[in-house]
């Protein structure tokens, strides 16, 4: 009865909460942004994203969670996980978009200046950086290129000063491939999972490599068949037991025993320290639910998390969670439960756990995300304990994240240019609001009034020159603002 119990995030009804642990949404004045790791360096947290086409940042996060403040670094695109931290500095796994292959190591130091860059050559005619960790005093990364219609995957170890020491790449025969996850429990090694389609064949596969430090092959596990789509995520952690734990979507859609079920499901695979397949459990779950996996996390004893969002249609509602599941390394559920911010406690707006950390007593802080449909990501950073709940009380497996929430400041509302030609942009407004938007002229007639939805900018170009006021009222602003148009 205990096992695989990621099914009762669909059958077990909200609960009561306490009022000892944290929950912040970090505020932003910039685009969409994607935030995907967080980490502990300098008494701090540091969260990485990216937003826009060519721009990321770094969120410098007090420990408590009440401050913060960020950093946005242009022509730069950060790689999953690309933070790895060495004699007291950052050093960040990047690309500049603006160069077909301009993989970079961004050297920050505990101040989060960049202190230096280095570059990395590869293969192929264009590179994309996905994944890094460090072992030691050296940074071992790994990223795909492209020659053709072919794709393959690279892994290269550079040292603080930029040394490259190697740069190797793998699985010759490849015709497609992603690698996503890299992986080292005991400093030795580097386990990597990807995902392959092979010359000559028609269908997609998973393997784990292992290799040493110096870059040499181990060994490839078996081949594992009926990935979903080679470009989907394939997560991996190594377990305390030696064992390796990973996990990816399935297509089932031709299988008879799935004609009622989704048809795509996430699989679980336990793999030995040689890499041979002990066992597999796919997720049985119907059609009108969902669970995305952002990814999976060995913790500090003899258990492992697995996080990322679930959904549910029900009654033409669309129900989307964050989660966390606790399982012991066997497969057990040790705990299971779903988060969603009070604020945004919609059902259309998508919730996300993207990230967490460990701490030495057992509490879990974790990085979330959420949006609503088609609108604009905020980051989201909480903290539950031991049994992923806000505080002491007992809880059960449904879990609110509402409380201690801290507002950020109110800032003052502001337009400019002022005077302006045209275009003026605002700033202040408070996120996630519909405010009505009124302008007048300063004989009181009213020329605009429109509704929307975090408005950032205006348009007066078809406007007279003269002096206006820009009336804006919402559930959490009113002010009227005085504008030149020349």
């Amino acid at each position: 009865m205990k096992k695989y119990l990621i099914f009762l995030f669909f059958l077990i009804p909200q609960m009561t909460y306490s009022q000892h642990y944290v929950n912040k949404i970090i505020p932003t004045t910039f685009g969409n942004i994607n935030a995907t790791n967080i980490y502990l360096f300098n008494g701090q947290y540091v969260v990485q994203g990216i937003f826009g086409n060519n721009q990321s940042c770094i969120f410098d996060i007090s420990q408590d969670l009440s401050t913060s403040q960020h950093y946005i670094y242009d022509s730069t695109v950060f790689s999953r996980a690309p933070f790895n931290i060495i004699d007291n500095k950052i050093f960040a796994f990047s690309k500049n978009r603006f160069l077909s292959k301009g993989l970079q190591i961004l050297d920050f130091n505990k101040e989060l200046y960049l202190n230096q860059k280095f570059g990395v050559s590869s293969q192929g005619e264009f590179n994309f950086p996905l994944s890094s960790i460090s072992l030691g005093r050296n940074v071992f990364a790994t990223y795909i290129f492209e020659t053709g219609n072919i794709r393959k995957f690279g892994i290269f170890n550079i040292k603080p000063d930029g040394t490259i020491k190697w740069n190797k790449v793998y699985d010759n025969n490849l015709k497609y491939a992603t690698l996503w996850d890299l992986d080292s429990r005991n400093g030795n090694y580097i386990l990597g999972s990807y995902n392959v389609t092979y010359t000559n064949d028609f269908n997609s596969s998973v393997r784990v490599i292992k290799i040493d430090t110096s870059g040499q092959e181990i060994w490839k596990s078996d081949t594992l068949r009926g990935v979903n789509d080679n470009d989907d995520p394939v997560w991996m952690t190594e377990l305390s037991d030696s064992n390796i734990f990973l996990t990816y979507k399935v297509n089932k859609f031709f299988d008879p025993e799935f004609f009622d079920l989704h048809p795509y499901p996430p699989t679980f695979i336990w793999l030995d320290k040689n890499g041979k397949k002990i066992k597999e459990h796919v997720i049985r779950m119907d059609r009108k639910h969902d669970i995305y996996i952002s990814e999976i996390e060995a913790g500090k004893g003899d258990y492992f998390f697995v996080y990322g969002q679930v959904s549910s249609r029900v009654d033409q509602t669309n129900n989307l969670h964050g989660f966390i599941t606790k399982y012991a390394n066997n497969g057990d559920t040790i705990w299971t439960h779903t988060y969603r911010h009070p604020s945004f406690n919609k059902e259309d707006y998508f919730h996300y756990v993207n990230d967490l950390i460990e701490e030495d007593n057992g509490d879990l802080t974790v990085l979330g995300s959420l949006a609503p449909i088609g609108g604009k990501n905020e980051v989201w950073v909480f903290r539950v304990n031991s049994e992923g709940c806000f505080g002491t009380d007992s809880c059960d497996q449904f879990t609110l994240a509402d409380h201690d929430v801290i507002q950020p400041e109110p800032s003052e509302i502001k337009c400019f240019p002022n005077p302006t030609t045209g275009k003026v942009t605002l700033s202040g407004l408070p996120l996630n609001e519909t405010y009505n938007i009124r302008i007048y002229s300063i004989d009181g007639r009213l020329i605009v009034s429109n509704k929307e939805r975090n408005p950032s900018e205006l348009d007066l170009s078809h406007m007279n020159a003269g002096i206006y006021f820009i009336e804006i009222t919402g559930e959490k602003a009113n002010t009227t603002l005085k504008l030149i148009k020349i």
